[in-house]
């Protein structure tokens, strides 16, 4: 098995969580994992993760019960037809 990089890209650090990219997406938007962003590489520039930030934010979060429940993707309301009621 190929070792981890000390810096990985969106899709390294998705599967080392493994995690889908939306949902890590979602995490880095709403500040809740570790990330870098790098300046100098177009207008938002690029993220990076630090493989020592995630390891250590996983030793923070193991048996860690959410207070406030992630909410990365918003949830779709169900249609009710008048047969469903």
């Amino acid at each position: 098995m190929k070792q981890s990089p000390e810096v990985m890209k969106r899709r390294e650090a998705a599967q080392y969580l493994r995690i889908g990219l939306s949902t890590l997406d979602a995490m880095v938007k709403a500040k809740r994992i570790p990330f870098v962003r790098l300046s100098g590489h177009g207008l938002k520039g690029v993220i990076r993760f630090r493989l020592d930030a995630l390891r250590a934010w996983l030793e923070r979060e193991e048996g860690k019960v959410a207070s406030t429940p992630f909410r990365g993707l918003r949830q779709i309301p169900r249609t009710v037809k008048g047969d469903d009621l």
